[in-house]
């Protein structure tokens, strides 16, 4: 596919929903890659040490959004923008690879005309090098984590939609620094295994401070998913992207693309999505008749959504009754619109962030209310608990200046997160591997989920203590009206 355009090529049919062959679901998830990200990579690791620019250095987008995270330069809720891989057919490797944002590689306004038919965008990117036409070879989505101590459990939610992550450590830092060392153990409880190493800043340190830091960072990855990758320097500040000086972006870019795998993707299951983000769209003073409903945002983990289907979002609506009991009522609505960023699509696969538009009522989406709950198909959703049983294990130490290991004794706080949802619950059982927590609110946990555990620390935030496994629970109360 070396074309000067590329497109979906016409018309695409939608999926059926039953089971399909291996080859039918390389095809399909081939032709949904022209519309939305395959692949969802996160950055980690400690605050300021250059993730948030990495993210625009690769897709040209500012994913600090709120005017305090602007304000203090400072990620406070999980960043996302979504970038395209492209390989040069005459330069050497790793010159071929470059990215750009989906916006800039959509197709200008006097080649669009071969690609009226789509439905798919039309994209092109020519060689930085060359100027060649390259082939889109990877379309990916980033989660942009908080370092910030303060917003571990952000980060958990962030990690539970990633394939594989990127952590950065910069050069003019000792290693490890605290939230480099505790991301990376976030990483590893929920399973990641691609975690490519970046060494940032190193245009502040000469050549000795380099690999002074690239030998403290060997040390310091030896025995995790991490150790697996190359360790690759950059060098990606905003003011060296403006002067053409940063480098080994390329470097990133063919790691990204040759190493890290598609994952098998499940798409004859039910449809299930953790909401991540959910927003009302509706500006100040629009007139009733032309509100539009509210939109859920998450990563698709398995099945297939189209426009049109009817969906159920649990825990819903939490109510509480006069004698201070919870129960909860599910939300049922229909999907009228999803969008890949800009880009308007008639069905999803698993893979990517996507805005999925309903008819839910746009207060009860609005600021994020509807995180952590999750999407799937009437019939086929999760239990929602009250209660939970898992069998756990700490870590071997925690990741503070004590370096203990952490206990878990009835009447404890730990911070529960299980995909997108962060909730607290109060431990009424912990002994032989076991423990058992009464939730604040009710949560909707698949079976078997992996759970991370946090716990309270001196300064007011959460610290990463461990990871269950659920084995059971206790249901949350249904509302009978």
């Amino acid at each position: 596919m070396t074309s000067s355009a590329v497109s979906g090529g016409g018309a695409a049919a939608l999926p059926r929903t039953t089971t399909m062959s291996e080859a039918e679901e390389r095809v399909l998830l081939r032709e949904a890659m022209l519309r939305q990200p395959t692949v969802n990579i996160g950055t980690i690791g400690h605050v300021a040490h250059g993730k948030t620019s990495l993210v625009e250095a690769l897709s040209s987008v500012k994913t600090c959004k709120m005017a305090i995270e602007k304000k203090l330069n400072r990620t406070m809720r999980l960043g996302y923008a979504d970038f395209l891989i492209w390989k040069c057919p005459k330069c050497p490797r790793p010159q071929c690879y470059s990215s750009c944002g989906a916006d800039a590689a959509i197709l200008k306004q006097q080649h669009k005309k071969q690609c009226d038919a789509s439905p798919a965008p039309c994209f092109q990117h020519n060689c930085p090098h060359c100027g060649e036409h390259g082939e889109l070879v990877k379309h990916l989505s980033v989660v942009d984590c908080p370092g910030h101590e303060c917003y571990m459990a952000t980060m958990m939610s962030g990690a539970s939609v990633m394939d594989a992550a990127v952590l950065l450590i910069a050069a003019n830092e000792r290693v490890p620094q605290p939230q480099t060392e505790e991301h990376l153990a976030g990483a590893s409880i929920m399973g990641l295994e691609h975690v490519v190493t970046v060494q940032n800043k190193v245009d502040l340190v000469g050549f000795d401070g380099a690999r002074e830091n690239h030998e403290q960072i060997l040390e310091f990855i030896k025995g995790t998913a991490a150790e697996r990758a190359p360790v690759i320097p950059v060098c990606c500040s905003p003011a060296n992207i403006a002067s053409h000086k940063s480098f080994n972006l390329d470097v990133l870019c063919q790691y990204l693309t040759e190493r890290v795998p598609e994952p098998k993707r499940e798409l004859s299951k039910p449809f299930l999505m953790p909401i991540i983000r959910s927003f009302d769209v509706n500006r100040p003073g629009t007139l009733f008749e032309e509100l539009k409903g509210g939109v859920a945002g998450g990563s698709i983990l398995q099945g297939i959504l189209k426009v049109g289907d009817k969906i159920e979002v649990r825990p819903g609506l939490v109510l509480k009754a006069a004698d201070g009991r919870l129960s909860y009522r599910p939300i049922q609505t229909k999907v009228i619109s999803l969008h890949s960023e800009q880009t308007p699509l008639q069905f999803a696969t698993p893979g990517g962030l996507i805005g999925v538009g309903t008819l839910i009522d746009p207060t009860i989406t609005k600021s994020d209310r509807l995180a952590g709950q999750i999407a799937g198909v009437p019939g086929n959703m999760p239990e929602v608990y009250q209660a939970l049983e898992l069998k756990f294990i700490l870590l071997r130490r925690t990741v503070d200046a004590s370096h203990k290991k952490a206990t878990i004794t009835v009447g404890n706080q730990l911070l529960c997160t299980v995909w997108s949802l962060s909730v607290p619950g109060t431990v009424t059982y912990a002994k032989a591997g076991v423990l058992r927590l009464e939730l604040k609110g009710p949560a909707c946990v698949p079976a078997g989920a992996r759970v991370s555990l946090s716990q309270r620390h001196d300064k007011g935030g959460w610290r990463l203590v461990g990871v269950g496994m659920l084995t059971r629970g206790l249901p949350a109360a249904a509302a009978t009206c």
